[in-house]
C-alpha cells in the first residue's frame, strides 16, 4: 500500500461518477473565479481584460471596479436626484427614502440570519453592503430618471418613483452586485430576492436597465445576463409566480414569437406559402382578435413596469381548463375540409386544398372582406408580458439553434418542426412550464422530431451530451423533471406511473428556490416521490407528461408531405454560430471545420461509458 502511494501506481481504477461529480466541482469553482459567458446579450459586453487573471486578481478586480465606479459619490441623494424629488407633483423624498430605508432592514436582518455564533461580525459586514448597495441605488436612479426625461419630456417621473415594486427590484439589483463584487458566494442570486421576497418575474425586468444605464465590468455584465437567463428559464414559471396573473390579464394569453418579435427577425420564406396544403386555425375560445399599434420595443424603467393592459372587450384566454363554446361553429357549416384534427385543446386545425383556400377566406372570416387575413402584417403585441416573451422566445431559439448545430440537424425544414413544437408546447400547452425548465421542453421538442424524422443517431443520451456543452447546463435539469404533484393534505399519495398524467394545473405549487431540486434515482426512467412532487428524469418525463400533451399535433409533423403548418424560424446572431474569435485587438483563432479532415482509413469505433442520463 505505501509502495502504491508513493510510487504512484494505478492499482485502483477511478470511478466514471466520481470523474463526474469532481469535474463538476472544477467546474462550480471556475465558475465562481469567471463566470461562463452566456449565449445571449453578449452585445453589453466589454473587450475582456488579460492583464489580472489570477484568482487573487480576479477577485479584488471586481471591488477595486466598483469603488472607482462610484468614486465621489455618497449613500444619500445628489443634488441634482433632489431637484428631480422637488419637481414631481407630491412628496416623493420621503416616499424614496422610506422605502430605502424598509429593504436596508430587512436586508441587515436577513444577512445575519442563521448565524449567531458570528452574528456581530456579520452584522457589520451587512451594513458595509448595504451603504454600498445604497451608493449604487442612489446613482443608477438618477440615472435612469434623467434618461426617463430624455426619451419622454412630458412623462411624470412621479408614477415612476411611487412604484415600490420598481424601487424594490432597483435595490435590490444594486445590493446583488455589491454581493457578487465581494464574492459572498453563500449569499449570492437568488438570495437576495428570497430575503427580500421579491418575485423574480418583477427583478428581471430592471436588469437591462441598469446593464444600458451603466458601463458595468465585464464579469458583473455577465453575471446580471446569466441571472435574466435563469429568470426567464424557470424562476418565473413557478406555479405562484405573478406571470400566470399577468397571461391571464393579456388580451389572448400567451402570444406567439411572431407576435412579439423585432422587424428582420425572422426568415423571409414563408412557411405556409403555395407549395404547402393551406392551413388555417381558427381558435373557438377567443373572442375578436386584438391589435396593439405598431410601437418601438421597450427600453425604459416606466414602460417595463407599467401595469398590464387590462382584457377589455377581449376575451381571456383560460391557461389551465378547456371550455366549450358554440359560437363561431357556423364558420365550418359551408365548406368541408380535407383533413380535420383536433389536438385535445380548444384548438381546430382544418386543412384544406389549395383551390379551395382562397373561397374558404371569405367565407370563414367574421371580419368584414376589405381586411387582410392574418397570415400577412400581423401587428406586434407589445407591452411587459410580450417583452418578456420575446426575451424568452430569443433564449430558446438561440439554445435551439445551437443544440442542432451540436447535433447535426442542418436541415431547415427539421429546425422549423422543432421550433414549432416548442412554442405550440409554450403557447397552447403552457402547464408544460410549469415548476420546469426551458431546456427541458427544449430537449424534448428536438427528439419527438428527430424521432418522427428517424434519425436515430440523436437519441435522448446524445441530446443531453450535446446539452452539457451549453454554458448554463447543470445536470439536474434532466436528472430531476417534475412529473406530478400530489394534493398536500394526502399523505398517501399514489405513486405509480398514472399520476403523471394528472391534472396538475390544478395543485397548488411552492416556489422552489434551490437550485438544484433533489434527484430522483440513479437508474433511467424512473420517479420517487419528494413531499408533494413526484419527480423523474427527462425521459420519463417525456413518456408519462410530454407526449401526451403535443403527441397529435406533433403527428401533423410527419414524413416529407407534413400538413403542420410551421412557424417562421427566428434568426440568430451570425457572431454567436462564427468560428472566429477574437482574442485581442489583433489575434483572432478559427474553429477548425471538422468536414476540412481528412478522414483515416481505418474503420471507427464509438464507444459509450457511463452515459446514462442519471449520472
Amino acid at each position: 500500500a505505501d509502495a502504491s502511494d508513493n510510487i504512484g501506481s494505478p492499482t485502483k481504477m477511478l470511478n466514471i461518477a466520481d470523474l463526474h461529480e469532481q469535474c463538476q466541482q472544477k467546474r462550480e469553482q471556475i465558475r465562481d473565479l469567471a463566470p461562463p459567458t452566456p449565449l445571449t446579450g453578449r452585445k453589453y459586453l466589454k473587450t475582456k481584460d488579460l492583464t489580472n487573471v489570477t484568482p487573487v486578481g480576479t477577485a479584488t478586480q471586481s471591488v477595486l471596479r466598483l469603488q472607482a465606479l462610484l468614486a465621489g459619490r455618497q449613500s444619500t441623494p445628489s443634488e441634482a436626484l433632489n431637484e428631480m424629488f422637488k419637481s414631481c407633483t407630491i412628496d416623493v423624498t420621503t416616499l424614496v427614502e422610506n422605502k430605502v430605508k424598509e429593504i436596508g432592514e430587512r436586508f441587515c436582518a436577513s444577512y445575519t440570519q442563521n448565524s449567531e455564533d458570528v452574528e456581530s461580525t456579520n452584522l457589520d459586514f451587512g451594513k458595509k453592503r448595504l451603504i454600498v448597495g445604497q451608493t449604487l441605488f442612489y446613482k443608477l436612479l438618477e440615472i435612469i430618471l434623467t434618461d426617463e426625461k430624455k426619451i419622454k419630456p412630458d412623462y411624470d417621473i412621479t408614477i415612476l418613483l411611487s412604484n415600490d415594486v420598481f424601487l424594490q427590484c432597483l435595490f435590490a439589483c444594486c445590493l446583488e452586485i455589491v454581493i457578487w463584487s465581494y464574492k459572498n458566494k453563500d449569499r449570492t442570486f437568488p438570495w437576495i430576492v428570497n430575503a427580500l421576497k421579491i418575485e423574480p418575474y418583477y427583478f428581471y425586468k430592471v436588469i437591462e436597465v441598469i446593464v444600458r444605464a451603466e458601463q458595468l465590468a465585464r464579469d458583473v455584465v455577465k453575471h446580471l445576463n446569466d441571472i435574466e437567463e435563469k429568470i426567464l428559464e424557470s424562476q418565473a414559471w413557478t406555479s405562484n409566480s405573478p406571470l400566470w396573473q399577468a397571461i391571464e390579464n393579456t388580451p389572448g394569453g400567451i402570444p406567439s414569437c411572431e407576435e412579439v418579435a423585432l422587424p428582420g427577425t425572422f426568415d423571409a420564406v414563408d412557411p405556409n406559402a403555395p407549395g404547402q396544403p393551406a392551413l388555417r386555425r381558427i381558435a373557438l375560445d377567443r373572442g375578436t382578435t386584438h391589435h396593439d399599434l405598431h410601437q418601438s420595443p421597450i427600453s425604459t424603467a416606466s414602460e417595463r413596469f407599467q401595469s398590464p393592459v387590462s382584457a377589455s372587450g377581449a376575451a381571456k384566454k383560460r391557461l389551465f381548463g378547456d371550455t366549450t363554446r358554440t359560437g363561431g361553429q357556423s364558420l365550418l357549416k359551408d365548406k368541408i375540409p380535407s383533413k380535420v384534427v383536433i389536438d385535445g385543446s380548444s384548438r381546430v386545425y382544418l386543412a384544406f386544398s389549395e383551390q379551395s383556400s382562397s373561397s374558404m377566406t371569405t367565407k370563414q372570416s367574421p371580419v368584414p372582406p376589405s381586411n387582410p387575413p392574418r397570415e400577412v402584417g400581423k401587428p406586434r403585441k407589445t407591452g411587459s408580458v410580450a417583452l418578456f416573451f420575446r426575451k424568452f422566445y430569443t433564449l430558446g431559439s438561440i439554445r435551439m439553434q445551437n443544440l442542432c448545430n451540436s447535433l447535426l440537424v442542418t436541415d431547415v425544414d427539421l429546425k422549423k418542426k422543432i421550433w414549432t413544437i416548442f412554442e405550440y408546447s409554450i403557447k397552447d400547452r403552457p402547464e408544460l412550464m410549469k415548476d420546469r425548465h426551458l431546456d427541458q421542453i427544449l430537449m424534448c421538442a428536438i427528439y419527438v422530431v428527430c424521432k418522427l424524422a428517424q434519425i436515430e443517431r440523436n437519441t435522448f443520451t446524445e441530446i443531453m451530451r450535446c446539452y452539457r456543452l451549453q454554458p448554463q447546463a447543470e445536470s439536474h435539469i434532466y436528472r430531476s423533471v417534475l412529473i406530478s404533484k400530489t394534493p398536500r393534505n394526502d399523505n398517501k399519495a399514489n405513486e405509480n406511473d398514472n399520476t403523471a398524467n394528472s391534472n396538475m394545473e390544478n395543485t397548488d405549487g411552492e416556489n422552489q428556490s434551490t437550485n438544484a431540486p433533489p434527484t430522483p434515482s440513479n437508474m433511467a426512467g424512473t420517479a420517487q416521490t419528494f413531499g408533494d412532487e413526484i419527480r423523474g428524469d427527462l425521459i420519463k418525463f417525456y413518456n408519462a407528461v410530454y407526449v401526451p400533451k403535443v403527441k397529435e399535433f406533433a403527428i401533423l409533423s410527419k414524413g416529407n408531405n407534413s400538413t403542420l403548418p410551421l412557424s417562421p424560424l427566428p434568426r440568430t446572431k451570425s457572431s454567436i454560430s462564427s468560428p472566429v474569435r477574437r482574442v485581442t485587438g489583433s489575434v483572432m483563432t478559427r474553429t477548425l471545420d471538422p468536414k476540412a479532415i481528412t478522414a483515416s482509413p481505418a474503420p471507427q469505433l464509438s464507444y459509450c461509458l457511463g452515459r446514462s442520463p442519471a449520472k
